[in-house]
């Protein structure tokens, strides 16, 4: 993924409410992974998924996108 599109997921996800980037990612068919919340790291798998964003949440609100896949 070219650092453009990584930008534009960026912009789509971050300072917006999770419940608001997951309904707008599923159609697209991205999937949202939280990988830290409210400043604690949560568990994940090690499988690699094109279509997935892992993300950090505080408060309900999406600070950071961390990685795809």
């Amino acid at each position: 993924m070219s650092n453009e599109a990584l930008q534009q997921i960026r912009e789509f996800a971050v300072g917006k409410p999770l419940a608001d980037v997951i309904a707008k990612a599923k159609p697209a068919g991205w999937a949202v992974r939280i990988m830290r919340e409210n400043g604690k790291r949560c568990l994940g798998t090690c499988d690699h998924n094109p279509g997935r964003i892992n993300v950090a949440v505080e408060n309900g609100q999406v600070i950071e996108v961390i990685s795809l896949g």
